[in-house]
């Protein structure tokens, strides 16, 4: 595996503890959708939250990677999700997305609810 690899990995992974810490609920990681992949989709309350995680070397490139094609293929794979889950939908009436932010010139973790300012 290539190291980019593992470090989207290990960035997932340090993101879901995050946000299990905050009371989030991970319900699944790494999720294939019809165009894209979701790496993390979590629940809290009543809300479904669909979360892109993102690591660069300067923090102040990982927000700007999220180019508009990168959320056109993350509502389309939560689309996907939402399409074959749908007893699961019914207990979460808000959908959101979410980032979460890490990076190499920083310890902290930056966590952006509702990143895009849309639900589906």
């Amino acid at each position: 595996m290539s190291e980019t690899y593992n470090i989207g990995l290990k960035s997932e992974a340090l993101a879901k503890d995050f946000l299990e810490q905050k009371g989030y609920k991970v319900i699944n990681e790494r999720y294939r959708g019809a165009s894209g992949e979701i790496d993390l989709i979590s629940t809290k309350e009543t809300c479904l939250v669909f979360v892109e995680v993102r690591y660069r070397k300067k923090n102040r490139n990982a927000i700007e990677s999220i180019t508009l094609l990168k959320k056109q293929r993350l509502t389309t794979a939560a689309q996907h999700f939402i399409a074959n889950n749908s007893d699961l939908i019914k207990n979460y009436p808000f959908i959101r997305f979410d980032v979460v932010l890490l990076s190499k010139d920083s310890s902290m973790i930056q966590h952006i609810e509702n990143a895009f300012g849309e639900t589906l």
